[in-house]
């Protein structure tokens, strides 16, 4: 009986390798013409009659219908198997415009669809702040169009809200982060730093949080990186306020130790403006020494007003969970 279970398990996964095996031999992308596209940041996309054109799709008698758009969102893979992933492309819903009403694609009509950057930000439910993740693999998303006739693609319709509002919303959560992957200090491993500090010992970064909430403080994260016999100090100046300094400690400088010690540090400042101008100045007593700048991260409000053609938003603390943001 325990031989039988045994065997009867061992089918069983045999069974399920062999339907994921089946699965993936048979993706979408296994038959018919493909065009790809790419996006690199958060927004609303517009594919129209030219753009069509460009790529290559036979425009003549072109049905909306037949329109499809495929794609899996943003952000690296993740590095653990056991982690969920698509084992194949999967159908993004868009929205059609067909100005004739006519059911196929002319001159004037388009399509739009929501595009994504290769950078992921999560929310961290300890410190109620947004985390950027970039994507050290592309600098890109890519999409997939393709004409299919045999099925309708999926769409984005209008659907009403109903019931009275619970809440008011009058300002969002707004973010922002800057981070440059140009050099990695020991030719090894995914670590990559930005700016150097050695001759040139300062740098200066420019944000802005249009309709900035002046009633809620900003938060900086900040990551380094130095090379050093002696602690270093990173001194942070926004619109020249003084709002932090950041201690590398020393290397040990013996032979086959640490290359640079990091630090990250965190903080919160108020500003009247929405410009900020951040300005980082590097110091230490070893004349030879080296800083890096990793990455400068902002968390801020801002009113919840309209200021361009679109605006994403989101309020942190109506999240019941830790997401990943659209």
């Amino acid at each position: 009986l325990h031989q039988m279970k045994k065997t009867f398990f061992f089918f069983l996964i045999l069974l399920f390798l062999v339907d994921n095996l089946i699965s993936q031999n048979s993706s979408v992308l296994a038959s018919g013409d493909w065009y790809k596209i790419s996006t690199n940041r958060d927004g609303i996309y517009k594919l129209d009659y030219s753009d069509l054109e460009n790529l290559g799709v036979n425009m003549s008698n072109l049905t909306f219908n037949s329109v499809k758009l495929y794609g899996n969102g943003k952000g690296m893979l993740p590095e653990l198997n056991s982690e969920f992933r698509y084992n194949d492309l999967i159908e993004n819903a868009i929205k059609v415009y067909d100005q004739n009403t006519n059911g196929f694609f002319d001159q004037n009509d388009y399509i739009l669809f929501f595009g994504h950057s290769p950078t992921v930000w999560r929310f961290n439910e300890s410190t109620s702040l947004f985390n950027h993740e970039i994507n050290l693999y592309s600098d890109y998303v890519y999409f997939f169009l393709t004409i299919n006739n045999n099925t309708n693609g999926k769409r984005i319709y209008s659907k009403n809200i109903v019931g009275p509002s619970s809440r008011n919303i009058t300002s969002f959560n707004s973010f922002d982060f800057y981070e440059l992957e140009q050099e990695n200090l020991i030719s090894s491993g995914r670590q990559w730093f930005g700016e150097r500090f050695n001759v040139q010992q300062e740098h200066v970064f420019n944000f802005s949080f249009p309709n900035l909430d002046v009633n809620y403080p900003i938060n900086i994260s900040s990551s380094f990186a130095a090379r050093s016999l002696q602690n270093s100090v990173f001194n942070l100046n926004v619109n020249s306020m003084p709002i932090q300094s950041v201690l590398v400690n020393k290397i040990s400088g013996a032979y086959a130790t640490e290359y640079a010690k990091t630090s990250i540090s965190t903080t919160n400042f108020n500003s009247s403006e929405h410009n900020l101008e951040l300005k980082i100045q590097y110091s230490s007593s070893d004349n030879g020494a080296k800083g890096w700048l990793n990455y400068i991260e902002l968390n801020s409000r801002r009113k919840l007003i309209m200021d361009a053609d679109y605006l994403l938003f989101r309020d942190a603390s109506l999240f019941a969970r830790q997401f990943l943001l659209p």
